[in-house]
């Protein structure tokens, strides 16, 4: 992660901790409000600063129009064992499994190149915590960095349960992620990652997706 981005992050968790509610920090609220700031003492400026700069190769996003807000969902059943689990994706999106064996499931538009938005869905089977779940889910981000599988990571905001983060993929695409983790009936524990991906022009779209698709996850009582 950035040193820009440790520093929103402590911003944001400072004021969380201000304003903290019991209905947790959802990922909508971070990306409408965006980060708060601490005010600080400003050092002055030397007469001729320098300041190392990295410049990336970043790719144009495809043309495709922004994704919209207020898209049509219907339900489905991501398990057919007796843990049935449902949950409310866009219509007409592809459902991939991601590997076998793995609770992880990408929904994307069949028409769409792709470089624009998708929604990914997972079954979190650790008895984790929702902190522990989003820290690990960030750690991972900061170790592909480290490796070179993305480049100039950014966790904008971050909250509880759910954090905010740009960065460029391994295609030279400036990328947009929102994800939230939910828990298991009754419990604290994350039971289910939600993620939406895409354009920094996707965002709107993407907020309200992830708030609606959050919002319409059932699972089994414990």
């Amino acid at each position: 992660m950035s040193g820009r981005g440790r520093w929103r992050g402590l911003g944001v968790l400072v004021a969380l901790a201000a304003v903290a509610t019991a209905g947790g920090y959802a990922a909508a609220d971070l990306a409408e409000h965006g980060p708060d700031t601490i005010p600080t003492a400003t050092p002055l400026a030397a007469e001729s600063p320098s300041y190392p700069v990295t410049v990336y190769d970043v790719q144009p996003d495809p043309t495709t129009p922004p994704l919209r807000r207020g898209i049509e969902l219907r339900t489905v059943r991501l398990r057919d064992d007796p843990i049935q689990v449902r949950v409310a994706v866009p219509e007409g999106w592809m459902r991939v499994a991601l590997a076998p064996g793995y609770d992880s499931w990408n929904f994307s538009p069949p028409a769409a190149p792709t470089n624009t938005y998708l929604l990914r869905i997972s079954l979190l089977g650790e008895r984790e915590s929702l902190a522990v779940a989003r820290l690990a889910r960030m750690a991972a981000l900061e170790d592909a960095e480290a490796n070179g599988d993305l480049l100039d990571l950014d966790v904008e905001a971050e909250g509880e349960d759910a954090f905010t983060a740009t960065f460029i993929d391994r295609g030279g695409y400036r990328r947009l992620t929102y994800e939230r983790f939910l828990p298991a009936p009754g419990t604290t524990t994350a039971r289910v990652e939600i993620a939406v991906n895409g354009r920094l022009a996707d965002g709107p779209g993407m907020r309200d997706l992830l708030r609606r698709v959050a919002a319409s996850v059932r699972l089994p009582q414990p």
